[in-house]
């Protein structure tokens, strides 16, 4: 029980530091510096969150064998230089701003800085053995992961519908609270109106991103544990999950546009800017914690499956 206690523990602090203190720490200190971050083409702490569910879904039996014993000396130089490697990319972010014509390049060379801290990170707390036991899996989940974003950046050329939807589904629900909401159309590209606030969605608010990264990490899912799912199950919960994600993106825009109402600055900068990843892996952990047990086989099905 203290074994897997201290295992929880330091689970809760790494992604309590990735997920949480690094992203905050980033956009506090971001308009010191006459810049400012926000949801923009890419958002590392989602994909950071996906990798690590997929990373510890394959190496869950190593991960509750593992007993964490770093070293004070490894602990501070890897920390260190995971603090370097997120110094580095919010500078590059800072110094060198992300255009249509240079943004695949540069995000690339900040997931290797924001990568390689998250793994410094984790050896600082973790200690190094678990690397040695499972970098395979862990070069092989970095190499999907770039197939993965790769895929996605080519789906957003038909997120403009997805959009629309989703500004409809979103206007619909505001109309609920809002006698004056209603959604106009500024070219091709829906425009939320709520009271004197106004915002342009997007492609990163299309919920596009949310939904590919939703399916991504199920077809990860069915691939390490197909022997272990029941196909017809997996298959509603895979179908559940993606309304989910849809609605999710819907309930997120209408929590923007009515923040907005009253405080603009704060739904544009900081709840813009995390709101999504953040709804995105709660929901996700909710949904494996309760339909994961019933998406295995039972062991009658397992044996049978195992004897052919």
């Amino acid at each position: 029980m203290d074994k897997a206690r201290s295992l929880y523990v330091r689970f809760a602090l790494f992604i309590g530091i990735i997920l949480g203190i690094v992203p905050f720490i980033i956009y506090f200190v971001s308009p010191y510096f006459a810049t400012n971050f926000t949801y923009n083409f890419f958002s590392f702490p989602a994909y950071a969150a996906i990798l690590l569910f997929a990373y510890i879904i394959y190496n869950r039996e190593y991960l509750r064998s593992h007993q964490p014993n770093p070293t004070t000396k490894s602990t501070m130089i890897y920390t260190i230089i995971g603090l370097v490697c997120f110094t580095l990319y919010f500078l590059l972010r800072i110094q060198i701003p992300i255009t249509l014509s240079n943004w695949s390049l540069f995000v690339l060379l900040f997931v290797a800085l924001y990568g390689f801290g998250c793994l410094c990170v984790a050896c600082a707390i973790f200690g190094t053995a678990f690397l040695a036991k499972t970098y395979h899996s862990l070069f092989t989940m970095i190499i999907i992961g770039f197939i993965y974003y790769s895929l996605t950046t080519t789906l957003w050329t038909v997120w403009e519908p997805l959009a629309r939807l989703s500004s409809q589904g979103t206007i619909s629900l505001l109309k609920a609270f809002y006698s004056n909401a209603h959604l106009t159309y500024q070219g091709t590209t829906p425009m939320l109106n709520v009271e004197s606030f106004t915002v342009a969605v997007g492609a990163p608010c299309s919920g596009l991103e949310s939904l590919t990264m939703f399916l991504g990490l199920s077809i990860l899912l069915f691939i390490y544990e197909r022997e272990n799912l029941n196909t017809k199950r997996f298959t509603v919960a895979i179908l559940i999950g993606l309304l989910g994600v849809f609605m999710l993106n819907i309930i997120r825009m209408s929590l923007l546009m009515a923040i907005g109402t009253r405080h603009p600055d704060f739904a544009l900068g900081l709840f813009h800017s995390n709101a999504g990843w953040m709804f995105f892996s709660i929901f996700v952990l909710i949904l494996l914690w309760f339909l994961y047990p019933w998406m295995r086989r039972e062991k009658n099905q397992s044996k049978k499956t195992t004897k052919l």
